[in-house]
């Protein structure tokens, strides 16, 4: 199986309340610990583009140019990024499949947990 080189990125406190001032999302999940530490999340919890970045970030290195001309993504979110998660990406080109054109993609956490997962398709 062809890979891509892991991104990674640790969530802060500090990233949430910047990403909710640029998208005006101030869901109080994401940026207030008081409230979340209520919630079954038990702490604040990532905007899902954030940990999303890094798999188009992956992406576009495996892809390369190909990844301007228009690329299909399909992911489920199967669980949140919490604030202090290490979120790392993770692109493959399956062996069953042209590996030029379709790769399994996957973002987990520092204990191996999958928070996204998914497949992309090149369009030309």
């Amino acid at each position: 199986m062809a890979r891509g080189s892991p991104y990674a990125l640790t969530i802060t406190q500090s990233q949430l309340n910047i990403y909710a001032e640029l998208s005006t999302d101030y869901n109080p999940i994401h940026v207030d610990p008081a409230y979340a530490a209520t919630t079954p999340f038990g702490d604040t919890i990532a905007h899902a583009p954030i940990p999303l970045a890094i798999l188009f970030a992956e992406l576009a290195d495996v892809i390369g140019d190909p990844w301007l001309s228009g690329i299909e993504i399909e992911v489920k979110f199967v669980r949140p990024a919490r604030c202090g998660d290490t979120v790392r990406s993770h692109v493959t080109a399956p062996t069953d499949v042209d590996p030029s054109r379709e790769y399994e993609v996957r973002v987990d956490n520092q204990t191996g947990e999958v928070l996204i997962v998914g497949r992309a398709t090149r369009l030309r």
